[in-house]
């Protein structure tokens, strides 16, 4: 009996930790986080590819071909990346579009499962209106077509949102 309740807890305990992604390694997961403020409205766009994908962005950032994808062209590439980012989310400020404009773009490559690597991609938006006085703020944000989790949070920073549909 002490053998049968022994034997399950030192496999569990033996186990590895699990640091796969929560939809495995064909996923891209993506993080919005839209800040009002009074200066602007910003936009922390994140993007972590999974193994999978990740091969294929390489690839893709690998602008000589060699086979090698050094920090220049990786940058290079998440600049893509992020632009690409901005005709997904569409701002409004009281009826009229805002029109976001990348800050900072950068990618980074990590050690993923089987050999293989996987890419973070962080983009820094911003729309340079400002927020002086009351203003409804409409984010629109076009899910991508990979598979994935997606979070959006809205937050303000020297204003208050009065209301919202994205969940607290």
């Amino acid at each position: 009996v002490v053998a049968a309740l022994l034997v399950p807890v030192a496999v569990v305990l033996a186990a590895p930790p699990a640091s796969a992604h929560p939809l495995g390694n064909l996923s891209v997961n993506t993080y919005d986080g839209v800040v009002v403020a009074p200066d602007g409205v910003r936009v922390d766009h994140v993007e972590d590819l999974a193994e999978v994908p990740a091969v294929a962005a390489l690839r893709t950032a690998d602008a000589d071909g060699d086979g090698e994808t050094t920090s220049t062209e990786l940058d290079a590439w998440a600049a893509s990346r992020c632009t690409t980012a901005t005709s997904r989310i569409r701002l409004a400020a009281d009826g009229t579009a805002l029109d976001l404009s990348v800050r900072s773009a950068g990618a980074t490559v990590a050690a993923g499962q089987a050999g293989l690597a996987t890419v973070r991609v962080e983009c820094a938006l911003e729309s340079a209106r400002a927020v002086s006085a009351p203003t409804e703020i409409v984010v629109d944000v076009a899910a991508p077509t990979d598979l994935g989790w997606r979070e959006i949070t809205v937050a303000g920073d020297g204003t208050t949102i009065a209301s919202s549909d994205v969940a607290a």
